[in-house]
């Protein structure tokens, strides 16, 4: 078992048990800018947060009835610092034609991180679900039909590898998931006003396998969550609201 609860009941007394508020000092510098008569914009943001009794999630080693098992706890155990920038670029080239890309980056590391009966040194690991790259593109052209109007849109987004869960006996039980690029895109035919519209939509039209969450269970096996496969479907939609 778990040394630090005695036996299960106080592991399961210690899972139930409330941690306190969480805490953070935000700090924001950012521009706006626009070029070209409006059609080029540019957004700038550099952020900076200072977290104090950062709540986690830590994954415990029990033994249950002779069994190996765990046990999730959260606890107020860390001190970290994030730091990073998001940019966004918007441009209409032509008319009908929108582009529009962003992009994060954070730096986040623990400052301190203590928990009973740690296996290593927690503060090694990397900040949990906080992928250092983020990006999305987007790109919308829509074309007038007679009383109707044709609009197509494609994106891509990538978000980067990321720690997922961290165990609290040995890093070896630290889950990741992969770094994943996930590709949508719609054709809508609808009325000018958008009163009436008819959608096409696909999903993770590369069908890319990923997954959403995972978990060492025990050091016996991985408990995975997989996000959706490749998906079509069709759309019908009725605004009711007034235009003004």
């Amino acid at each position: 078992g778990f040394a630090a609860f005695g036996d299960d009941l106080d592991a399961f007394r210690e899972a139930a048990r409330a941690t306190d508020p969480e805490k953070a000092d935000s700090f924001e510098l950012g521009m706006k800018s626009q070029f070209l008569d409006n059609r080029v914009r540019f957004n700038l943001t550099g952020f900076y947060v200072k977290y104090k009794d950062l709540q986690k999630q830590l994954n415990v080693p029990i033994v249950v009835n002779g069994q190996p098992n765990q046990v999730t706890l959260f606890v107020n155990a860390a001190s970290a610092t994030v730091k990073g920038i998001e940019a966004e670029l918007s441009a209409t080239p032509v008319e009908g034609l929108t582009l529009r890309g962003v992009l994060g980056y954070q730096d986040g590391k623990y400052n301190s991180y203590t928990a009973a009966n740690a296996g290593y040194d927690l503060a090694s690991a990397p900040l949990d679900r906080a992928p250092k790259w983020q990006w999305t593109l987007d790109g919308v052209y829509s074309v007038p039909i007679g009383d109707y109007k044709l609009t197509l849109n494609a994106n891509a987004a990538y978000t980067g590898r990321n720690l997922n869960t961290q165990a609290i006996d040995d890093p070896l039980g630290n889950t990741f998931l992969n770094a994943r690029t996930l590709v949508n895109g719609s054709i809508t035919l609808s009325q000018i006003d958008d009163k009436y519209y008819l959608r096409l939509v696909g999903k993770n039209l590369t069908d890319k396998r990923y997954r959403v969450g995972i978990q060492n269970v025990a050091g016996l096996w991985l408990n995975s969550q997989y996000g959706p496969p490749r998906y079509f479907g069709l759309e019908a939609g009725l605004s009711l609201g007034s235009k003004r």
